[in-house]
C-alpha cells in the first residue's frame, strides 16, 4: 500500500468515525421542514421485528433520515448530477425557463384506479341531479405542469399522456360538465401558471381557471366558454418572492430562483367566515405560513376533512370537491357565493353523498389535479 492510499484510507475512516459521532452527538429531528413530513426516529427492536427483518429496514431509515447536514450533501450530489448533464434528480426534471416537474409516466397511474373514480364522479352527479334536476355538476381536472409545458421538458424524457387522460375524463362523465382549461393555459403567454419549483398552479393560473369556470359553470353561467383574452384575471397582490416549493425540497440544487406568492387585491367580504373545524377565520389566508417552508399553507392554512365558508351575500350555495388545487382558486369565488363547502376526501370519512345531502348545495364543483385524480383511491373510499 502506497502513502497515497494509506493517507486517503485514513481520511475516509476519519469521515466515518466523526460522522457515526455525529449520529450520538446531535439530537434527532422530528420533522422535515425542508421536505414538509416527519422524519425516522430511533426504532425499538423486538424479537418478531429483528426476525423479520423491519428492524434492520427501519433503521436504515433512520440513519438516512438523521444523516448530519442531510440537506447539504442532499444539495451537492444534486449539484454533481447536474454538472454531469443530468436533467432528472429525485424523479424531478430539470426542464427548461427554471422549471422542475414532477416524472410522471404511465407506470406511476392506476388504471383500475383511474376507472373507479370516474365512475364515482359520474355516480355522484348523477345522484345528484336525480335530488336537483338540472344542478350544475362540474368536475375540472387540473392538467399537471408537465403536460401543460410539455415543450420544456428534458428531449426525450418519458411522461404520460396528460390530453387521453383528458379524454378519458370526458367521455366518462354521461351526468356532469367537464371544464378544460389545457388549451387556455397553454395561450396564457408570458403569465406564469404554475410555480416553477412546486406542483401547483399559481395564483394567476387558479385565477385563470376561476374565470373561466364562473363564465363557463359557475353561478352566473351563460354556457360558453369565453376566449382566453376575455377570461380577465383580478389584480394580484404579492405576499412574499421567497416561495420555494415541494419540487424544490426534493431537488436542492444551488441558483435556483424562488417563486412569488400572490393573493387577490381585491378585500374579502366583510362578514367572511372561514370554519376549518379547528379555528375560525375573517380571512382566507393564514400569513404566518409565509414564515414557514410549505408557504402554500397560506391558503387556508393548509388542508382540512372540510372547511366551511360564509360569505354574508345572498348567493348560492356551492360544495367543492378537491385536493390542495382548490386552496387558491376558492379566494377568486367569494364574491358569488353565500356559502361554500370544500370537502377534502383524504382526510373526510364520511359519505360524500350524505355530505352533499346535508349541505344541500345549488351547485358542485369538482377540483382534482389530473394525476392525482387518476392515483386517489379515497374518492372510492368516500363512496360517493
Amino acid at each position: 500500500m502506497n502513502l497515497t492510499e494509506k493517507i486517503t484510507g485514513v481520511m475516509l475512516s476519519g469521515l466515518l468515525i466523526a460522522g457515526a459521532t455525529l449520529y450520538f452527538l446531535i439530537p434527532d429531528v422530528s420533522f422535515s421542514e425542508n421536505e414538509n413530513r416527519m422524519l425516522t426516529q430511533l426504532p425499538g427492536i423486538t424479537a418478531e421485528s429483528a426476525f423479520s427483518g423491519d428492524y434492520g429496514r427501519n433503521v436504515e431509515e433512520y440513519l438516512a433520515d438523521q444523516f448530519p447536514g442531510r440537506d447539504g450533501a442532499m444539495r451537492a450530489a444534486s449539484d454533481a448530477r447536474r454538472a454531469a448533464g443530468l436533467r432528472e434528480v429525485n424523479a424531478v426534471y430539470l426542464a427548461g425557463e427554471g422549471y422542475l416537474v414532477d416524472r410522471l409516466v404511465d407506470a406511476d397511474m392506476d388504471p383500475e384506479v383511474f376507472a373507479g373514480n370516474l365512475k364515482v364522479l359520474d355516480g355522484f352527479a348523477e345522484s345528484l341531479r336525480e335530488a336537483k334536476p338540472g344542478m350544475q355538476v362540474t368536475v375540472l381536472p387540473v392538467p399537471d405542469k408537465g403536460t401543460v409545458i410539455r415543450n420544456l421538458l428534458p428531449e426525450g424524457a418519458p411522461y404520460y399522456d396528460g390530453e387521453k387522460a383528458m379524454a378519458e375524463v370526458k367521455d366518462a362523465m354521461h351526468h356532469g360538465d367537464v371544464l378544460d382549461v389545457t388549451d387556455a393555459f397553454r395561450d396564457a403567454g408570458s403569465m406564469q401558471v404554475y410555480y416553477r419549483t412546486d406542483h401547483h398552479w399559481t395564483t394567476y393560473g387558479a385565477g385563470l381557471a376561476a374565470e373561466l369556470y364562473k363564465a363557463q359553470c359557475g353561478a352566473a353561467c351563460n354556457g360558453d366558454a369565453p376566449a382566453v383574452a376575455a377570461a380577465e384575471v383580478p389584480e394580484l397582490t404579492t405576499v412574499t418572492s421567497e416561495f420555494l416549493g415541494s419540487q424544490y425540497s426534493r431537488v436542492l440544487c444551488s441558483g435556483i430562483e424562488p417563486d412569488h406568492l400572490e393573493i387577490p387585491a381585491a378585500k374579502e367580504p366583510a362578514d367572511l367566515t372561514v370554519d376549518t373545524g379547528t379555528d375560525k377565520w375573517g380571512t382566507c389566508y393564514d400569513m404566518s405560513a409565509l414564515n414557514h417552508r410549505d408557504k402554500y399553507a397560506l391558503f387556508f392554512g393548509g388542508n382540512y376533512a372540510r372547511v366551511d365558508i360564509k360569505t354574508g351575500s345572498g348567493g348560492p350555495k356551492l360544495m367543492v370537491v378537491k385536493d390542495s388545487f382548490a386552496n387558491s382558486f376558492v379566494p377568486f369565488l367569494l364574491e358569488d357565493y353565500g356559502e361554500i363547502e370544500m370537502v377534502d376526501l383524504r382526510y373526510f370519512t364520511g359519505s360524500l353523498r350524505g355530505e352533499a345531502e346535508k349541505f344541500d348545495p345549488d351547485q358542485v364543483l369538482v377540483i382534482y389535479e389530473m394525476s392525482n385524480l387518476m392515483q386517489d383511491e379515497n374518492l372510492l373510499k368516500a363512496g360517493a
